[in-house]
C-alpha cells in the first residue's frame, strides 16, 4: 500500500485482515486510514523500507512479510504489473528465490497458511 500509492477499500479490509490474522488484532478501519495517510506522506521508497526489514527480520518474519504483500496485493482478485513488479524486488530484496516466491504465493499455500 505505502510502496504504490494508493489505497482501496478491499486493500484496506485485507490490511486488517492479515494482521488480525498475523497479530491477533488489527487497528480499527479510521486508526489504519490515519496510519496510512501518515506513512504516504513520508518520503520513504521501497529500498529503504525493504533495507531496514533485511536487517531486522528473520527468515521466517521474511516469509510472512513476502506472503502478507501477496494476500494484501491481491485483494482486489488481480495482481497488476505493477503490483507484480513490486512483489517481486521484494522477493529479491528479502533473499527470496522466484522459485520460493512462486511457491509461497500461489493462492493454494497462501490459504493453507492463512485460513
Amino acid at each position: 500500500t505505502r510502496v504504490d500509492g494508493s489505497v482501496d477499500d478491499d486493500e484496506l479490509v485485507r490490511v486488517r485482515w492479515v494482521l488480525h490474522r498475523m497479530f491477533g488484532d488489527a487497528p480499527s478501519e479510521d486508526d489504519l486510514r490515519a496510519r496510512i495517510a501518515a506513512t504516504l506522506a513520508e518520503p520513504v521508497g521501497l529500498d529503504q523500507v525493504l533495507r531496514e526489514v533485511v536487517v531486522a527480520g528473520s527468515a521466517t518474519q521474511k516469509r510472512q512479510l513476502m506472503k502478507a504483500a501477496f494476500v494484501i496485493a491481491t485483494a482486489d482478485g488481480q495482481v497488476v504489473d505493477l503490483e507484480d513488479s513490486l512483489l517481486r524486488k521484494t522477493a529479491k530484496a528479502l533473499g527470496i528465490t522466484p522459485k520460493a516466491y512462486a511457491e509461497m504465493c500461489s493462492h493454494t499455500m497462501i490459504a493453507r497458511d492463512f485460513l
